[in-house]
């Protein structure tokens, strides 16, 4: 049975609970340190390698390419090969009560899942115009939900494009808040009718790497 002590530093989420819960125009937070740092690097040096398995998708609202990932509880079952031991770990424990309850304590919205789970990596020229994801319930009303992306890159510089940035609308001089620390941090925010979010024109010749899931 697996130890999940020590993957996350809870502390770290918990600091910045009532920021997430009193941002405008919604609710989002920015968190440093997500990861024990141990576990930390055991994910990043095995972070999946880009390849032609990844989708690239490109119209005239984004460019990305990303690897879209099982649901969770199917890592409880049994390893997945393609991904390193601390991989498989980590999906295992987005399945558990524990991560559950504590991303709805952190929130302050009960939460009864994590869905939705994959790998995005950013490289030159990609982007996302500001957009929102729209997710509502069967009767029309939003649900309770949010979005997370964690960030694996050392070295970003200060100011360059390709954290995931919140804005007031659908225009990028709307920008309110942009992340800056791809390092071991997370972005996450609450699905609303006016959650506005996008990442900037990447210009350097790097890769973004980042892993998204979803709460509901």
């Amino acid at each position: 049975m697996d130890d999940f002590d020590g993957i996350m530093n809870w502390e770290n989420y918990f600091k910045n609970s009532e920021t997430f819960k009193n941002n405008k125009p919604f609710k989002f937070a920015f968190v440093e340190d997500v990861f024990n740092k141990e576990f930390y690097e055991d994910l990043y040096e095995t972070y999946p390698k880009y390849d032609e398995s990844w989708k690239h998708y490109q119209d005239y609202s984004r460019s990305s390419r990303n690897m879209e990932l099982e649901d969770p509880k199917q890592f409880l079952e049994k390893e997945n090969p393609k991904f390193s031991y601390a991989w498989n770990k980590f999906f295992r424990y987005l399945a558990t009560e524990d991560f559950v309850e504590n991303m709805s304590k952190f929130t302050g919205i009960e939460f009864k899942k994590v869905v939705r789970v994959g790998f995005i990596n950013s490289h030159k020229g990609d982007f996302s115009l500001p957009h929102i994801d729209g997710y509502t319930n069967p009767d029309g009303s939003p649900n309770s939900r949010i979005n997370v992306l964690m960030y694996f890159n050392k070295g970003w510089q200060k100011g360059d494009p390709g954290g995931t940035y919140i804005c007031e609308n659908e225009d990028e001089s709307s920008l309110i808040f942009e992340p800056y620390n791809l390092d071991n941090s997370l972005v996450c925010f609450e699905e609303t009718p006016n959650s506005w979010h996008g990442s900037r024109f990447i210009i350097k010749d790097v890769r973004r790497q980042a892993v998204s899931f979803a709460l509901i």
